[in-house]
């Protein structure tokens, strides 16, 4: 993965009182696909169950220093971004100060339901729609 930095009137003087922009190229090895960043904020999707995302609860989210366990708070939306903070890139000059690491819902859909699944599923459609 691939990050450019850019600081403007930070690079080589090209007269008196006039800077060129300075431009700093990153390579990340190892890190998963799905890992984008912003600044200093890593950005990831993080699956959840429908239950879970409905009733909220502790869960385990995969950064780029391994796992770490946080609640999820009742009623998270699909798409919504829940953070992490100092889980993302270190701040330079900012005494071990680190970013976010945000991570958007998707909810994880079951491929099948057992007869109790089916049940619970159908008396919560029908709560819901009074």
């Amino acid at each position: 993965m691939e990050n450019t930095w850019e600081w403007n009137n930070m690079g080589n003087q090209i007269s008196c009182n006039d800077f060129g922009d300075l431009f700093i190229k990153i390579n990340v090895a190892n890190v998963p696909q799905d890992y984008k960043f912003e600044g200093y904020d890593v950005i990831s999707t993080h699956q959840v169950s429908v239950a879970k995302a409905i009733l909220g609860g502790k869960d385990n989210f995969s950064t780029l220093y391994g796992m770490v366990s946080s609640k999820i708070p009742s009623g998270v939306a699909p798409g919504q971004r829940f953070e992490i903070k100092g889980y993302g890139l270190p701040i330079p000059n900012s005494n071990g100060k680190k970013g976010k690491h945000i991570f958007k819902m998707k909810y994880i859909m079951p491929k099948s339901l057992n007869m109790k699944e089916k049940s619970i599923w159908t008396e919560f459609k029908k709560l819901s729609s009074q």
